[in-house]
């Protein structure tokens, strides 16, 4: 069917209606002209329909299809219309033609309405057209839209969602409630029944189910704005006020015949509270959201209707429900403090403080407003309302405290309701039960802010009995709160607290406390059992009570009874907490920190205590990791090095170093005996130790060792023997000395074997500090730190070319050269001993006479790289020192090296004997070395002639020391060069010893036959030579 046919149809059959397009209203037609109107209406519903289903869609067909369902609609809505226009008197006897009409068109017209609506073309205006000349169709009409809505998932229905609330909003009571009046009409068919059954319950599921899944999804603000229209007509009086239409809106008549007016229907009240109770729901879940927190003042607005519904006492609902609308009060009015929560844990009300553009004044006004409808939704109208109650009924009632006990129990947010609940206390402070209840559901909170905010609302609220009340609640708190909270709280009382329980800490309120800890320690196994499943840091209760009882104020009152009960109590406190360990260092730190002075009986018995816990549990087989010693050490023993006095001081220094250096060990031993073990994941051992044992190392040694830099660097008066004006006759001291000096040796070594186990996880940092803190020990003693650092290639970035010939043999590939410094143990140890001949003697005779240089020769050339780096910041002496130590590392290992050839592609085998090969090194590395120490700012001309000077003589030795018999003249052909390219470096004062070693060696090489390959060579060497008159002398020497 074309475009033509499908007018033609449509025109011809509102044309027997004497249609004209554009008028107002339709002529009243006969009897036989209505019945055949309605039929040819019929067929050509039903033929344009079809076709244009038929019709593919693109941009202009779609725009032509709408308009023909348009107009098709128009003329139905027309006839329906005659009703309402129609001027021509008719007796009572005979059938009008809207009759007539009316009577046919009921099926047609929901075929019709169902058929426009799967073609999209169905607006939100024909809605409203029809709702106003068929509302008798209207709900059967919004049951369509909804299913048409749920079924499809084109993002535009969400818009034609937000349409249907605002068409939703005209007129509610018509499409949510059942006409009862219509639904009595007598003179309704049969047939009538499909299209004008209740459908209001169904309207309201299918409602809230699409608007529960499509939250999320309504983004632009007139979306929100229609959707909480909407909401805001469905909370307001519907169901507890008589139904009826706004007339203004829906635009009819004054008169009742043509406003079809509802009657207040009380079977109806409780589904739609039920309904209404589902939005709230709907907008509790949703409200918190990023994008509907805007929208939190328009929620604001919905619930202040809804509790005004609740609070009217309407006669058709009598006291005996009241019960339950006082519980739906209770229970909404939770869920709007549960939204309201949310948005102030986030922050959402209020943007930056920093804000300058004006906003943050409206937004803080909004808050405002928030805020005082929030303390609006007092309790005081709801406990009004149960006294009544109570008067009436004289019954069992739900008073305050059973409202609180059963939300806290059916709620998964009971924390959120008491948090309400605690709002509420400027209206009920005089209740006594409020404050009891508070304290039997305290344990009901389960995070610390919550909690303290409760100690504030409880002092605040005995006002009179501060103190009182705060016994009360520590005690509950000692008694229930570990047992019931799992790892939320931090076992730390803030210090306001603690400072209100110092003034009320009199002698029955410590023995009060000191039962409740006895009761604890005595009980630890049932705790224990009670607990299980639960993070350990649930055993709070021991460490607030000492960090309660050891705080200041308590100490300087004078109140020391429960310090001493406390101290009397630690050992079985710390066994308590036995998997515990954070609690344990804290425990012990309070008592040492708290009380800043002790006798030396109490510091006897303190280190005593501390000897028994670490005998005891600290450092067994199944709880090593226990304490963390490094962390209790700084905290207990570095930090109190000053106590004592005069006389006793450093006997007690040295106790506690003793004592520090003795758990160090004991902690390094296990370690070492239990995980520490070589593994290599590259052969197959089972990977998990390996990661075990990288734990370990990095979480308990490497903290360790840098404690024990810590003590080392601020103990070095250990290191020293005590001066001539001090006491002589201390024996006890010297003893002590020699104690901690014999531990510091053994824990070295111990740390020296680690890191032999496990060089690649020593951070660079901890041997730094390593070797600072030592560099003034007693080196007397053999410590073979070679141990310490690795014998892998390390890249460097050296000046010249030292990597390449530092290359091993056996390893074909060449070290790239990387843009970053990268060093390794060697290389700090060499650094830090640059500056101490003793200590730079004492390592490099340890390298030299380590086995290990035996076995891999890859260290020499770590340490020639090492040196290298050394050698711009060494002064005159050193750097001879230096030159001696690689030329005796050359001849010790020359097969670890790599001979560069610079000159020549091939050399004879009389340069490759081992004797050549070696010297040929030695004049390779020297000139490299004058090549950095060109870049040396501390070089004086002296110090450069004396330099040139000692190369000449090295070059020199190195030639005489070889002891090749056969010579070709290749070994001082490349000597020759080498000195050739040595010369530029050097200033032009100090060239005269390299220029007189240049023609001794040009001198023995011309007694040679020489290839003229190589001769070439020679005379390039000399052409690079800067103009001289030593340059002139070389030439004419090479052309005789």
């Amino acid at each position: 069917m074309d475009y033509v046919e499908e007018v033609a149809v449509l025109l011809g059959a509102f044309s027997l209606l004497e249609y004209k397009h554009g008028a107002d209203e339709l002529k009243v037609l006969r009897k036989d002209e209505c019945s055949e109107a309605v039929e040819i209406l019929s067929c050509a519903i039903d033929e344009i329909l079809g076709g244009l289903n038929k019709i593919p869609d693109n941009n202009h067909i779609a725009e032509w299809k709408q308009k023909v369902t348009s107009l098709l609609l128009h003329g139905l809505l027309q006839c329906h219309r005659c009703n309402c226009s129609c001027t021509t008197p008719v007796l009572a006897e005979e059938e009008t033609s809207y009759d007539r009409i009316a009577s046919a068109l009921p099926s047609f017209s929901c075929h019709l309405y169902f058929n426009i609506i799967e073609q999209l073309s169905f607006t939100p205006e024909l809605w409203k057209a029809v709702a106003m000349v068929d509302p008798v169709h209207i709900q059967w009409l919004a049951l369509c839209i909804l299913q048409h809505i749920n079924q499809q998932t084109n993002p535009k229905d969400l818009q034609l969602f937000a349409d249907f609330c605002e068409f939703l909003t005209d007129c509610p009571s018509a499409i949510l409630c059942n006409d009862t009046t219509e639904l009595n009409n007598p003179n309704r068919s049969e047939d009538q029944d499909e299209f004008q059954a209740d459908y209001h319950e169904e309207i309201q599921e299918l409602f809230c189910d699409i608007l529960r899944r499509n939250m999320l999804h309504f983004t632009s603000d007139s979306q929100k704005k229609s959707i909480f229209g909407s909401m805001m007509q469905l909370t307001s009086g519907v169901y507890l006020e008589k139904f009826s239409i706004d007339e203004h809106i829906l635009n009819f008549s004054s008169d009742d015949s043509t406003c079809h007016r509802r009657q207040f229907n009380p079977r109806q009240c409780k589904n739609n509270q039920h309904f209404q109770n589902s939005i709230l729901s709907i907008l509790a879940s949703y409200i918190s959201h990023d994008d509907w927190t805007k929208s939190i003042k328009r929620f604001f607005k919905i619930f202040t209707n809804f509790q005004s519904c609740l609070m009217t006492k309407h006669e058709a609902n009598g006291a005996g429900n009241l019960n339950e609308t006082a519980r739906d009060l209770c229970g909404f009015t939770y869920k709007l403090y549960l939204c309201e929560a949310t948005l102030r844990e986030n922050n959402k009300f209020l943007p930056s403080q920093n804000d300058t553009s004006g906003a943050y004044d409206s937004v803080n006004l909004e808050q405002e407003q928030v805020l005082a409808f929030l303390d609006g939704l007092q309790l005081k109208e709801l406990l009004d309302l149960q006294r009544e109650i109570e008067i009436e009924q004289r019954k069992r009632v739900y008073s305050l405290e059973i409202a609180i006990r059963e939300l806290a129990e059916k709620s998964e947010h009971h924390q959120d309701y008491l948090d309400w609940l605690l709002r509420q206390r400027g209206h009920i402070v005089e209740d006594e039960r409020y404050v009891k209840c508070l304290l039997e559901n305290i344990c009901l909170l389960a995070s610390e802010d919550r909690f303290y905010a409760l100690l504030d609302v409880l002092m605040e609220t005995a006002k009179d009995d501060t103190a009182a009340l705060l016994k009360e609640v520590c005690l509950v708190v000692l008694r229930e709160l570990p047992l019931t909270t799992q790892n939320h709280l931090h076992g730390n009382l803030p210090e306001k607290y603690t400072t209100l329980l110092a003034k009320c800490m009199d002698e029955p309120f410590q023995q009060q406390v000191i039962q409740v800890l006895n009761q604890l320690v005595n009980n630890a196994e049932e705790i224990e059992e009670s607990v299980r499943g639960l993070s350990p840091l649930a055993l709070q209760c021991p460490a607030d009570v000492v960090n309660m009882a050891l705080s200041e104020s308590i100490t300087n009152s004078g109140q020391n009874g429960i310090i001493v009960e406390v101290f009397r109590m630690l050992p079985n406190i710390c066994i308590t907490l036995k998997k515990n360990k954070p609690r344990i260092g804290r425990i012990l730190h309070d008592v040492i920190s708290k009380k800043k002075k002790f006798s030396c009986t109490e510091v006897q018995n303190l280190l005593d205590l501390i000897r028994g816990l670490l005998e005891n549990f600290m450092y067994d087989s199944a709880t090593m990791s226990l304490l963390n010693p490094s962390e209790f050490i700084k905290l207990c023993i570095v930090e109190h090095l000053s106590w004592g006095t005069v006389n006793d001081g450093n006997t007690l220094k040295n106790s506690y170093l003793e004592l520090a250096l003795k758990m160090l060990l004991v902690a390094i031993e296990t370690n070492c005996e239990s995980d520490l073990t070589p593994v290599d994941v590259h052969t197959g051992n089972d990977p998990s130790v390996a990661r075990k044992t990288h734990w370990i190392f990095t979480i308990d040694l490497i903290p360790l060792l840098q404690t024990l830099c810590g003590l080392l660097d601020g103990c070095r008066f250990l290191w020293f023997e005590p001066s001539e004006d001090s006491d002589a006759d201390n024996t006890e001291d010297l003893g002590s000395r020699v104690i901690v000096k014999t531990l510091t040796i053994e824990i070295i070594e111990r740390i020296c074997q680690i890191v032999e186990l496990h060089p690649s996880e020593t951070s660079e940092k901890s041997l730094m500090w390593l070797y600072n803190c030592i560099r003034d020990f007693d080196w007397s003693t053999r410590l073979h730190l070679h141990k310490l650092f690795s014998t892998s290639p390390h890249t460097m970035t050296v000046p010249g070319n030292l990597a390449d010939y530092c290359t091993c043999t056996t390893d074909d590939s060449r070290w790239a050269l990387d843009t970053h410094d990268k060093t390794d143990g060697l290389l700090v140890m060499l650094q830090v001993g640059s500056n101490n001949d003793v200590m730079m003697n004492t390592v490099l005779d340890d390298l030299m006479e380590g086995e290990i240089l035996e076995k891999d020769g890859q260290l020499y050339g770590n340490l020639v790289l090492a040196l290298a780096q050394l050698l711009p910041q060494c002064i005159q002496s050193e750097l001879q020192r230096m030159m001696r130590i690689v030329q005796q590392i050359i001849k010790r290992c020359p097969s670890s090296f790599k001979y560069r050839t610079l000159y020549t592609n091939n050399l004879p085998l009389d340069v490759l004997h081992e004797d050549c090969l070696e010297g040929l090194m030695v004049c390779q590395v020297l000139c490299d070395t004058l090549y950095l120490l060109k870049h040396t700012l501390w070089m004086s001309d002296k110090i450069w002639n004396h330099v040139a000077k000692s190369f000449s003589l090295t070059m020199q030795n190195v030639l005489s020391n070889c002891t090749v018999t056969k010579r070709t003249g290749y070994m001082e052909h490349q000597m020759f060069c080498h000195t050739c390219s040595a010369v530029p470096l050097l200033p032009e004062l100090a060239q005269e010893h390299v220029y007189l070693l240049l023609m001794d060696l040009l001198s023995n090489y011309l007694q040679y036959k020489a290839r003229n390959n190589i001769n070439y060579h020679m005379q390039c060497c000399i052409e690079t030579l800067p103009k001289s008159q030593y340059k002139d002398n070389l030439m004419k020497q090479w052309n005789c």
